[in-house]
């Protein structure tokens, strides 16, 4: 007896986990009505699917120093910390980039690059707790003067569900693997997808 799982064409024996979302970052202009730092209420983002996103925490700095100019709630609701805490100082004088040197260096090649991305970076709020978050920089001119646009997304939801799913995935196909009983997946059009051991 030779049990046959039977999955549509397009399926695969195991879901991958899927893609890290991909964020757009691009330059504002001068009375440009979209602009990239116009805050956002979280109803404003696509629905979610199986994983919600965070809504999107922003920052504007002085390209030249590299102080805070300005900041959107969210970012208070993130980091834990007001909006007078943080207006004025610079994000290696916060107490949630913890690597004043990394945090300097960043700052440089952002300066030299005008534009940087962190698809995973570890930041601490306030209250100490640890975050992951993706964190998108880049520079760009209003009325002739630079600033640096930082939005920051908090993913750590996101990336306990990833892990959560991985390890899920793992299991399943160790089961699969390991079963005292040949087992063989196909496609509908009875293509085989998968044989565990006992039929190797």
């Amino acid at each position: 007896f030779l049990p046959l799982i039977a999955l549509p064409s397009h399926a695969q024996p195991f879901p991958p986990v899927p893609d890290r979302a991909e964020s757009v970052t691009r330059r504002a202009h001068p009375g440009d009505a979209a602009s990239p730092f116009k805050p956002r209420r979280a109803g404003a983002f696509p629905p979610p699917h199986s994983i919600s996103i965070a809504p999107v925490s922003r920052a504007k700095l002085s390209a030249e120093t590299g102080a805070i100019m300005d900041i959107n709630p969210f970012l208070e609701e993130l980091l834990g910390y007001t909006r007078a805490d943080l207006l004025g100082k610079k994000l290696w004088e916060i107490g949630a980039f913890k690597d004043v040197a990394v945090s300097q260096e960043a700052f440089r090649e952002l300066q030299a690059r005008e534009v940087i991305r962190y698809e995973h970076l570890p930041l601490q709020n306030q209250a100490g707790q640890l975050i992951a978050v993706e964190f998108v920089s880049n520079v760009y001119s209003v009325n002739g003067q630079k600033v640096i646009q930082c939005n920051i997304r908090d993913i750590t939801e996101r990336m306990r569900l990833e892990t959560a799913l991985r390890e899920s995935n793992a299991l399943n196909e160790s089961i699969l693997r390991t079963i005292p009983l040949g087992m063989a997946i196909v496609d509908e059009q009875c293509r085989i997808l998968f044989l565990n051991a006992k039929l190797k």
